[in-house]
């Protein structure tokens, strides 16, 4: 061939290639039911935040349940409407989205038997040991913002120098699919609203009392090698019922349909201010508490925006689960500021001048969240293009996925002193470059929902910095496929739920905290003084040396 018709052979060669690389990635599926599991563990960071996208997408598609067709035993809660896509408005009050229609924690954990088959559930019902008196409006909504705090480390406020007294506070609620909720109906539901006498693990578990029986059990097989729920256990996904193990999503086979699997989901909100634009935030009218004239906590109307939410999925490839942080765009130029919570005599109390939070740009300091990862920055930006294609006014185009947390990753720390395994040993003694590095993902935190340095920084074995210790000699806080790790973020956070609590990384399951409900968190902070009935995290933390 001659030198120069070779050359030019060479040259359309090498435009084909390059044409191929700067070809855009082929569409995100858009699914009205969320993926069972990914392929593979070895996901990329690209993968992981497909599959959380796909999963943010499908919980936010419109429910079958809706104003003119109430939930039975042919329409059930947890369900997608087929009939809608992402090409049409997002669903207005009075029509829910698929994830608001699974059972809220009070529904879950009642302060009785928990006994209706999932697809016997009716609207909600929700359940305090102090029922909360009419205020206005209407008491069995979708949503019902009955959390006032980030797990007793801060209370959150948006917008904080523009609010008026008394400031609103971002309000919190946590949800569970039918998966979760029938295995604990099935498995423990008789026994469930049964806890010690006096606050865990400080008395034991009464006669019968199953679901205590069996986080007690978990917590004494986990501590010591080979770091199992239960004698003999090859798998988390499914064990007797002397232990917990919430069921894994599994991917469909030749003849076999897929499962769902656990997915739990904690969402933030707020009430937006009359300068901000509703139109970039999903709104819907909502339960709120306040105290009324009388004292008493009493329930409230209004309409509330979406500012943040988490989704965790046990799956079968992920049994320590994938964990996945949504924000609105918007969060973090709200003039959002958080107030520490200190431990006092009867509850937390407010300490300190409110702290603007913050995201930092790179890895430099332990006072602020941590950049977000680029690869989930693209996937982001792809199906905002896909989204924006389909319906123009599309509310999701707004949001942001800002962590995804898939395996587990064990990042050491070597403390020193006379509590080598208090937390805040644990945390000095780590490098966070080094966890970064490791994981992008490793301090997995939302703007809304952990914010302080503590949670936004989270590693070790709790919320303390008693000397406590789960694992001996070492910081770890997760057991996956009988081994050990020091997790970070969310994902740390939770593993103390499955090694501390014994109830496979869910918080909804133990006996401390509010659990069954007793009675619901308000809008407005409450000083101790003026309300000392307002039951929160006090003797809990006390009695598992998770202060703060």
């Amino acid at each position: 061939m001659p030198a120069l018709k070779r050359t030019a052979v060479l040259l359309l060669v090498a435009c084909f290639a390059a044409s191929a690389l700067a070809a855009p990635p082929p569409p995100i599926k858009i699914l009205p039911k969320p993926p069972q599991d990914l392929p593979t563990r070895t996901a990329s960071q690209t993968d992981l935040a497909v599959f959380a996208w796909q999963e943010f997408l499908a919980l936010n598609w419109k429910a079958a349940v809706d104003a003119q067709h109430p939930p039975s035993p042919t329409n059930q809660r947890g369900t997608p409407d087929m009939t809608w896509s992402h090409s049409k408005p997002v669903p207005k009050y009075p029509n829910p989205l698929v994830w608001q229609t699974y059972a809220q924690t009070t529904e879950l954990r009642p302060n009785s038997p928990l006994t209706i088959p999932w697809a016997n559930l009716g609207l909600p019902k929700y359940s305090y040991a102090t029922v909360p008196v009419p205020g206005n409006g209407a008491f069995n909504l979708w949503n019902n913002l009955d959390e006032d705090n980030e797990i007793g480390s801060c209370d959150i406020y948006g917008q904080y120098a523009n609010q008026k007294s008394p400031k609103d506070l971002v309000l919190f609620q946590v949800k569970v699919n039918r998966d979760d909720y029938e295995y604990i109906r099935t498995t423990f539901g008789a026994t469930q609203n049964i806890g010690p006498p006096a606050t865990p693990p400080n008395a034991p578990c009464p006669n019968g009392a199953l679901l205590c029986q069996a986080a007690a059990n978990t917590v004494s097989n986990i501590k010591t090698p080979p770091y199992a729920y239960y004698p003999n256990a090859t798998s988390t996904c499914k064990c007797p019922n002397s232990a917990i193990c919430l069921p894994c999503g599994v991917l469909p086979a030749p003849n076999v349909a897929g499962v769902e699997g656990t997915i739990e989901v904690k969402s933030a909100w707020r009430r937006l201010l009359p300068t901000e634009n509703a139109s970039r935030f999903y709104t819907t009218k909502a339960i709120y508490y306040d105290v009324n004239s009388n004292k008493q906590i009493a329930y409230y109307n209004d309409t509330f925006a979406l500012v943040g939410m988490h989704i965790i999925h046990k799956t079968t490839n992920f049994p320590d689960f994938v964990f996945a942080t949504f924000e609105q765009v918007d969060v973090e130029k709200s003039g959002s500021d958080y107030v520490l919570l200190v431990q006092g005599a009867s509850m937390p109390t407010e300490t300190g001048p409110p702290v603007p939070i913050q995201r930092q740009t790179t890895q430099t300091n332990r006072t602020q969240l941590h950049p977000v990862p680029a690869p989930l920055d693209a996937v982001t930006k792809q199906i905002r293009a896909q989204l924006v294609a389909m319906n123009p006014s599309s509310v999701w185009q707004y949001y942001r996925l800002t962590g995804v947390y898939g395996p587990s990753t064990d990042v050491p720390s070597n403390p020193t002193g006379s509590a080598p395994n208090a937390t805040q040993n644990c945390i000095n003694n780590q490098d966070p470059t080094l966890a970064t590095n490791t994981n992008p993902n490793y301090y997995m935190a939302n703007f809304m929902v952990e914010s302080d340095p503590f949670l936004n920084n989270f590693t070790g074995p709790g919320f303390g910095n008693q000397g406590n210790t789960i694992f001996t000699g070492g910081c770890q806080n997760t057991v996956y496929a009988n081994a050990i790790y020091n997790n970070g973020g969310c994902k740390g956070c939770h593993g103390v739920a499955q090694t501390a609590f014994g109830t496979d990384f869910s918080f909804l399951l133990d006996f401390g905290n509010n659990k069954p409900s007793i009675q619901p968190a308000t809008i407005h902070y409450v000083p101790p003084a003026v309300n000392a009935a307002k039951v929160k995290l006090k003797h809990y933390l006390d009695a598992v040396g998770l202060q703060p």
